[in-house]
């Protein structure tokens, strides 16, 4: 797992000075300043996600951009031909960019299929908990 470096704790002792401990995972203080309290533990687990979830998301911009760049040349192409072609080629374009959004929704499809399946198998979810145990907190 990739960890961040040990940070210093944010707190200051009673003389001013600042607490030479490391900081908890995740969390601001060290445990002697409160890092063990259920509300810093929640936000550090909190913290966590969303981190991985910034991860998730730089990674599938890049890709995006990848692709944008790999297909800048006939998007291109395309869209100054596009501004000589007659209506019944600009239909054609359309049914090919309705096709594209048709394989897109099927992958979507597929990846929603397989949360589905980690939900019924018990995995763990991107909190840490399963997916059983947060379908039954959104139930209460």
């Amino acid at each position: 797992m990739n960890r961040r470096p040990a940070l210093p704790c944010s707190a200051r002792r009673t003389s001013g000075e600042r607490c030479n401990n490391y900081c908890m995972y995740g969390s601001r203080v060290c445990a002697a300043h409160g890092g063990r309290a259920p509300q810093v533990r929640e936000a550090a687990k909190r913290r966590a996600i969303e981190a991985r979830l910034w991860t998730m998301f730089a990674a599938e911009r890049a890709r995006r951009e990848v692709e944008r760049e790999a297909m800048a040349p006939w998007t291109d192409a395309l869209q100054d031909v596009s501004l000589q072609l007659a209506p019944d080629e600009s239909a054609r374009r359309l049914r090919a960019i309705a096709t594209q959004m048709s394989k897109r929704a099927k992958e979507l499809r597929a990846i929603a299929h397989q949360f589905d399946e980690a939900s019924a198998a018990g995995e763990p979810s991107l909190d840490g908990g399963t997916y059983e145990a947060r379908d039954a907190r959104q139930r209460r």
